[in-house]
């Protein structure tokens, strides 16, 4: 997940070496907060969120988040289809967004294949009742 703001360089490549107006955070906060409202709204959102929480990172994702938290770096590892690349980067950024820290969280999960992240992008999206680019 990683929200489509930034530093423009002319070039339209983001640039993270500046600092991020704290403005611009506490907009970023509050865009977040408010599409994590809509979509607990809405009913596409809570049919994908059942199938979420029978997932087993989403039964540990307390566990998971403090790991995450108290880690400059934390290696995940799981069967394949338990969610460790789709649900716990959702699931840390709704927790940020929750504690009004999503403005300025970035998460990056890295695929070994170009064609792998894109379609892990556009499954996190659409389980997050989204677009890719919104937030994801």
């Amino acid at each position: 997940c990683l929200p489509n703001h930034g530093h423009h360089q002319k070039d339209g490549d983001l640039d993270f070496t500046r600092p991020v107006d704290p403005r611009d955070v506490e907009m970023w906060n509050g865009k977040h907060m408010q599409m994590a409202r809509d979509r607990e709204l809405r009913s596409d959102y809570q049919a994908i969120l059942a199938k979420r929480r029978e997932l087993p990172a989403y039964k540990m994702r307390d566990q998971c988040i403090q790991t995450i938290l108290g880690n400059r770096v934390t290696i995940v590892s799981g069967d394949t289809g338990c969610g460790k690349t789709t649900q716990l980067p959702a699931l840390y950024f709704d927790h940020m967004v929750a504690s009004g820290k999503g403005g300025s969280t970035h998460v990056i999960v890295t695929q070994p294949r170009r064609i792998s992240a894109t379609s892990v992008a556009e499954r996190v999206a659409q389980e997050r009742a989204e677009r890719v680019g919104e937030s994801v």
